[in-house]
């Protein structure tokens, strides 16, 4: 079986082997924008970049994305999703998401192989619905071969990490999910979804209000943040 989360900085999948281990595996969920152009194809034909042409425009993809736009030192990275859903903004964004997802996901290894990827809940604090973005992930898992359900994002740290009440009932407490785009949060009873919310206000925006404050592309926040920043250092 597999597991897929779909998340707006990062897509992970764990899949388990043979010997009961996992295999875990991520891909960064960004791109930076290239017109097509002898420069640019020369570049990249140069590079060992991971990239997708859609029309006139080059699409880096990934980790790439970052390294080339920190090296060229303008422009902004692109985003396949926002606020934990599919990116409204960008057209094409169904399309880069889906190349994203069967690089890192890739074939099924048995025929209907099960497969769980997570799904936002609906946000309180902005006029959004998934269900459109839950839709056309499973639509385009089925179309890959797999027997594909979605779960919710919070819900799976509680079965991953199973709370227990004071009298030991099990998988029973509250889930939190906090991501670059939404931030969730689940009520379980014995494993039973009770309720789920998200809110936007997560890591994509706290990058932005950095962003604003100092003058540092939003780019360069997110490699400054994962490479240098160590909260547990008083200062």
């Amino acid at each position: 079986g597999v597991g897929c989360d779909i998340g707006t900085s990062n897509i992970v999948v764990s899949r388990q082997k043979i010997d009961g281990t996992f295999e875990n595996r991520y891909h960064r969920n960004m791109l930076y924008q290239l017109d097509v152009s002898d420069e640019a194809t020369d570049l990249l034909q140069r590079s060992d970049y991971l990239y997708v042409q859609v029309g006139n425009i080059y699409y880096v993809v990934g980790e790439d994305a970052l390294r080339l736009v920190n090296a060229i030192g303008r422009g902004e990275i692109i985003r396949p999703m926002k606020d934990g859903i599919l990116n409204p903004s960008l057209k094409e964004s169904s399309e880069l998401l889906f190349y994203i997802i069967k690089a890192v996901v890739g074939d099924p290894i048995v025929e209907n192989e099960s497969l769980r990827f997570t799904i936002p809940a609906n946000p309180v604090d902005k006029n959004l619905d998934n269900l459109f973005h839950q839709m056309l992930l499973n639509s385009f898992f089925t179309k890959m071969g797999y027997d594909a359900k979605p779960i919710n994002e919070a819900m799976a740290i509680i079965y991953d990490c199973n709370p227990v009440t004071k009298d030991g009932t099990q998988l029973t407490g509250i889930g939190l999910s906090c991501g670059a785009g939404m931030s969730n949060c689940a009520l379980s009873m014995k494993g039973l979804e009770l309720m789920s919310f998200s809110i936007t206000k997560s890591g994509d925006y706290i990058d932005e209000m950095v962003s604003k404050v100092t003058g540092t592309q939003s780019n360069r926040i997110v490699t400054i943040k994962e490479k240098t920043l160590d909260l547990n250092v008083d200062n």
